[in-house]
């Protein structure tokens, strides 16, 4: 595979464009990423988001990097550690050969970022470097939020990423940082192994490396860039974001961070339940690519039924709280370790606070998933009506069920 970038302006008034022309065996794609303006003096020339954004194409289909543009020898060391990792965690995904100029990389302008979609991971993270609460003592600054539009909510939902980027910039003033909006179509029109890596597979391997790219574009700003945390130290199952791989995007001078590894989702949604303006301003909702919470889904179901416990309910108003109370006592369908790991969570915050009845629906939803998971697994092998035929039977009206 090999690159050609240029800088020009951006599709919308007071950008500025980083594009790449991507030649591999598939033909030729361009991906391009949209800056404001005034980032200008911090944008990146290095190959380091170039490398990354084709780092998960190269490893599925095998072929080498080639590229004129310089990395960090330190960078490059961790990218094949990386290529390493993954190829533990999906022996199909392949080692290739990256061949470029090898330049240290440039000193930084000192200044901390971390991603922000609103949701509850990146709420966390901006809280516990912001203010101090007893449970929850402040642990350092941040300086930007960077907001990505293209990776879950499409570029062409406009109207939708305004509200997402306004009430992003809100929260940045509140707090006294800066906002960035970036946007990008690396998921658009894709196909082949495109498609694969950055469609299917974008949960399990290939979000963490676009967000890295995202940072590296402005490397040049940041000494530090925090992603936050997905899961814990101890749940060291293959993910796209992980405690041990977000680490390996860090060149040597610009660290990459998992903040943080110690906390898991319940004991963020306590943090956050001390806080009115992440309680209304909270957006944990992807199912349908929009700035809503659907209200329904699981990942909607399982924060509120957090909030539920801690005693915070009517606070959520970016919720549809009827849809919630006309769901509550609804089994939840989870089958991913990630949904597993979650739902436990939920399970385990409902017994603390002596929610026993809650501690029992969370039961019977592990128990009925792992039926359900057994039984159309089995039925697969079998006829695809059959297994049809008991996943509506088994799983129909649980939440999380696709019956279409």
């Amino acid at each position: 595979m090999k690159i050609s970038v240029e800088r020009q302006p951006g599709r919308m008034p007071g950008t500025v464009r980083l594009s790449g022309v991507i030649t591999s065996s598939e033909g030729v794609r361009t991906v391009w990423y949209d800056l404001p303006a005034d980032m200008e003096p911090f944008l990146s020339e290095s190959g380091a988001p170039w490398l990354l954004t084709m780092l998960p194409f190269a490893a599925a289909t095998g072929e080498s990097i080639e590229m004129s543009l310089s990395l960090d020898p330190f960078f490059v060391e961790n990218v094949r550690g990386l290529l390493g990792t993954w190829n533990s965690w999906y022996p199909h995904l392949k080692r290739i050969d990256i061949r470029a100029p090898l330049v240290r990389a440039s000193p930084t302008a000192g200044r901390v970022a971390q991603f922000f979609s609103g949701g509850v991971d990146s709420w966390f993270t901006l809280l516990r470097h912001a203010e101090s609460t007893p449970a929850f003592p402040q642990v350092g600054n941040v300086d930007d939020l960077i907001t990505v539009w293209g990776f879950d909510i499409a570029i062409d939902r406009d109207d939708e990423f305004r509200q997402l980027a306004d009430s992003a910039r809100e929260t940045a003033a509140r707090y006294g940082k800066h906002h960035i909006a970036v946007s990008t179509n690396l998921r658009e029109n894709m196909s082949g192994a495109w498609r694969v890596v950055w469609g299917p597979q974008w949960g399990p391997l290939s979000h963490g490396t676009a967000l890295a790219a995202v940072g590296h574009l402005l490397e040049k700003r940041y000494s530090k860039v925090m992603i936050p945390s997905t899961h814990r130290f101890w749940e060291p199952f293959a993910y796209g974001s992980q405690p041990m791989t977000d680490t390996l995007f860090s060149t040597s001078t610009t660290a990459f961070l998992h903040d943080h590894a110690l906390y898991g989702r319940a004991d963020k949604i306590e943090r956050l339940a001390e806080s009115d303006s992440a309680l209304a301003q909270l957006r944990v909702c992807y199912i349908k690519g929009t700035f809503r919470n659907c209200s329904v889904c699981v990942k909607c179901h399982r924060t509120l039924l957090c909030f539920d416990i801690l005693g915070c309910l009517p606070k959520a108003t970016s919720f549809d709280l009827t849809e919630y109370y006309k769901n509550r006592d609804r089994h939840i369908l989870v089958s991913t370790k990630n949904d597993i790991v979650r739902l436990t969570e939920v399970r385990d915050l409902a017994q603390q606070h002596g929610r026993g009845e809650l501690v029992a629906l969370m039961d019977r939803s592990l128990s009925r998933s792992a039926l359900v998971g057994r039984v159309t697994e089995s039925l697969a092998k079998v006829s695809w009506r059959a297994r049809t035929a008991a996943y509506r039977r088994l799983a129909g009206d649980m939440i999380g069920a696709k019956l279409s």
